[in-house]
């Protein structure tokens, strides 16, 4: 039997750099790396409606071109009136996530920002990359809230974007079909005039 041709799972390989202390400037990478993973092939077993037996590049380069043809769905990407809007008109199926660690949100500029953006809640992700792939009964042992049901969207931020697109990949690999993220993040909200509240931690 010919052999199997897998790439790793994306899944483990973000929780496994994300868990390391130089994570933060290679998050970008991995997010390219978690977009591209489709184009592998499961198999590289030859069709059996075919009268000869192709060579395996061929049979991958096949399986490859079908992938791309069907690309995963990506993140939703929202503006800052967007998040204004959702901020000020909560609903109880889309939830504001903030992924940064805790001291950024108690410190004061330029450091942090001494606060967060109204009705979100803080899942940090340098610090607890597992965190939506626990059960609920271990992630409310360890944040104090209920987990979000699948059904919810999770709309990510961050400083400026690139942990907010990290944490959205890592939710849809954990099984959530809506998944947001604002890409301009604190930094945009801030300048912008967006209403800081105090994080209560």
């Amino acid at each position: 039997m010919p052999p199997t041709l897998r790439a790793p799972p994306a899944a483990s390989l973000l929780l496994r750099t994300l868990s390391t202390p130089s994570s933060r400037p290679r998050i970008q990478a991995i997010i390219s790396l978690t977009r591209t993973q489709s184009t592998f092939s499961t198999s590289i077993l030859p069709s059996r409606r075919r009268p000869h037996r192709p060579s395996r590049s061929s049979n991958f380069s096949t399986s490859k071109q079908r992938c791309e043809e069907q690309p995963q769905k990506e993140a939703a990407k929202y503006s800052f009136e967007d998040i204004q809007r959702f901020s000020e008109q909560p609903q109880p199926d889309r939830i504001i996530v903030d992924v940064r660690e805790p001291p950024e949100l108690l410190s004061p500029p330029p450091r942090g920002t001494s606060g967060t953006i109204p009705t979100s809640i803080n899942l940090p992700l340098q610090s607890s990359p597992d965190a939506i792939f626990m059960p609920p009964e271990e992630f409310y042992d360890k944040f104090g809230y209920e987990k979000p049901e699948k059904e919810t969207e999770l709309v990510f931020f961050c400083k400026k974007g690139v942990r907010a697109r990290a944490a959205g990949e890592l939710a849809r690999r954990a099984g959530y079909q809506k998944v947001g993220v604002y890409a301009g993040s604190i930094d945009e909200w801030v300048s912008k005039g967006g209403k800081v509240v105090k994080f209560e931690g």
